[in-house]
């Protein structure tokens, strides 16, 4: 165990399935307008995500492979800060046995979860899972690390500079991905009736990957609202196609 994980967690705890919460603060309900109820965020999850993959990697293995981490709540129970889908996809398990669709288990086989149960504040719990899955092995998908480092930046005041030093990543790298996010938050502002626009992350992740596309919207910031009305009209197509498409058009000498 490091010195970052002593300072922030003791060893591996199990903690009951039912005294686990999903987390509203979750980047995949970052679309929502109002805090979703426990039972929302579930059924958000199990449709949304690959739950049903998960739910059968676990009974394979017969239990989760990593500790889930949490937050106490104060009130005897855990949010879950780093693990909701695992969290969704055991407690489909339970329900299942319970029913009896599940056999060779005992019913309660996976009512105790192993757990992290963090300490510290809010700020430094995200960067030690900012450390752990945006730089480190277990790497989130590229939407979770952009809203984590636009949250450090814009909420807690962190610099470029600061959460490219604590993450072991460049500037440039880290820019980026604020920058995507960013621009994904203002799409959102923008275009309300997009009641998922999240995902629509990978759209500006590409754009600012782009040196092309980069200089384009830094010599006319204007072109970003064409850019998100491209977007929002489903114009550019498969993600990374539609976006590469547009840089080489815009790349492209102009003939008379």
């Amino acid at each position: 165990m490091t010195a970052v994980q002593e300072r922030l967690y003791d060893d591996t705890q199990m903690v009951y399935l039912n005294d686990l919460r999903l987390d509203p603060k979750n980047v995949r309900f970052r679309h929502k307008t109002s805090i979703m109820s426990e039972n929302e965020m579930e059924e958000w999850l199990y449709n949304e995500e690959d739950v049903r993959v998960l739910m059968k990697q676990i009974l394979r293995d017969r239990r989760v492979q990593q500790p889930i981490y949490v937050i106490e709540d104060g009130n005897g129970k855990y949010i879950v800060k780093e693990g909701n889908r695992r969290t969704t996809a055991l407690r489909r398990i339970q329900r299942e046995l319970i029913k009896g669709k599940i056999k060779d288990f005992d019913k309660d086989h996976f009512d105790l979860v192993p757990t992290n149960i963090l300490k510290g504040n809010e700020h430094e719990i995200n960067i030690f899972l900012a450390q752990i899955h945006v730089s480190g092995a277990k790497e989130w998908d590229a939407v979770n690390k952009g809203a984590l480092i636009y949250d450090l930046m814009e909420k807690s005041g962190d610099t470029l500079e600061s959460v490219a030093e604590e993450l072991g990543m460049t500037k440039g790298r880290v820019d980026n991905y604020y920058r995507a996010f960013k621009a994904t938050e203002m799409y959102g502002k923008r275009f309300p009736q997009d009641r998922n626009y999240v995902p629509k992350f990978s759209y500006f992740a590409e754009l600012f990957q782009s040196k092309v596309l980069r200089t384009w919207i830094e010599e006319d910031p204007s072109k970003m609202d064409y850019f998100m009305e491209l977007v929002q009209q489903n114009k550019l197509l498969v993600t990374y196609r539609g976006v590469r498409s547009l840089a080489k058009i815009i790349a492209a000498p102009i003939t008379l």
